[in-house]
C-alpha cells in the first residue's frame, strides 16, 4: 500500500529551496558594508550561528552584538528626537 501523501491544491505552486550560504559569506566577510550596518550583518550571522550551535559562547557572542546595535539605535532616535524640537 502507498503511503497517503498530503493534499495539495492544483493552484498552489511548489516551495522553492534558496541557499543562503553565498549571501552570508559575503554579510560574513563585510564586502561593502561599513559600519552600523556591518553590525546588522553580523547580527545576522552571528543569530544564525547561535541556532545552529545552542552555546553559551555563540550567544554570548550574539549578546555583545546586540548591545551596541541597542547602544547605536538609541543615539540615533536622540539625535532625531533633539533635530525634531
Amino acid at each position: 500500500m502507498k503511503p497517503k501523501l498530503a493534499y495539495r491544491s492544483p493552484h498552489q505552486s511548489r516551495g522553492k529551496v534558496i541557499d543562503l550560504a553565498p549571501y552570508l559569506a559575503s554579510m560574513a566577510s563585510g564586502e561593502n558594508v561599513a559600519g552600523t550596518e556591518a553590525l546588522w550583518n553580523m547580527l545576522l550571522v552571528k543569530a544564525l550561528e547561535s541556532w545552529s550551535w545552542r552555546d553559551p559562547d555563540s550567544l554570548e557572542d550574539l549578546q555583545v552584538i546586540i548591545a551596541e546595535l541597542r547602544a547605536l539605535v538609541l543615539m540615533d532616535w536622540q539625535q532625531a528626537d533633539d533635530a525634531a524640537g
